[in-house]
């Protein structure tokens, strides 16, 4: 186990070799249809003609085998391997927290890493709570321009609205942007070290 630093806060990370075994994948496919003209009735008739479109959503599972007996069983991740592939799994958390998630898979054999979702953005932080703050901070911002009715009127209220929603969503983004940037720095860095550790060249 060992400790590094993401924007100030003390993390640890642990890890798990093994071998892939038991994959299996497969997908859903969702179809839509829609109408290309120009209008469309409550009554589905419509003055154009219809498409259909569809979505892929892939899938797959597979489990982590340590020589120890040690099994991790693994999903929502786009990885690519294959059963009898070789591969390590990070996880981690804040240091003192004894709670830990799965944040990286690096796959010996291609040399090919992925990450697991917004939960490893915020390892260093309550990413709940952090979304919960901004939108306190966006109701705060937008009763102020309410109060401020005349001007609101005056510039057209849609128009603060937008403005405001606007302003959140790239502040969210660049903190994603910052957060994904400077834990993947933390991870890759500690990667390193257990490739070391095992004595794997990458």
């Amino acid at each position: 186990m060992m400790e590094y630093m993401i924007r100030g806060t003390p993390v640890w990370f642990d890890y798990q070799r093994g071998v892939i075994r038991g994959q299996k994948q497969w997908h859903e496919t969702t179809f839509f249809s829609h109408n290309q003209g120009n209008s469309f009735s409550s009554r589905n008739v419509g003055n154009g003609d219809w498409g259909v479109s569809s979505f892929i959503r892939r899938y797959q599972t597979f489990w982590i085998v340590s020589p120890n007996g040690k099994e991790v069983h693994v999903g929502n991740i786009k990885f690519k391997c294959r059963d009898g592939q070789e591969a390590i799994l990070i996880r981690g958390g804040k240091k003192g927290d004894p709670n830990s998630t799965y944040l990286m898979l690096y796959n010996i054999n291609s040399q090919q890493s992925a990450y697991f979702g917004i939960k490893s953005i915020f390892i260093a932080g309550d990413y709940v709570r952090f979304l919960f703050r901004e939108f306190i901070l966006y109701v705060i911002l937008y009763v102020i321009a309410l109060l401020i009715s005349d001007f609101v009127i005056s510039i057209g209220g849609d128009v603060i609205f937008l403005l405001v929603s606007l302003l959140m969503i790239i502040k969210i983004f660049i903190r994603l942007l910052v957060c994904r940037k400077e834990t993947n720095s933390a991870l890759t860095a500690y990667l390193h070290d257990v490739l070391k550790k095992e004595g794997i060249s990458m």
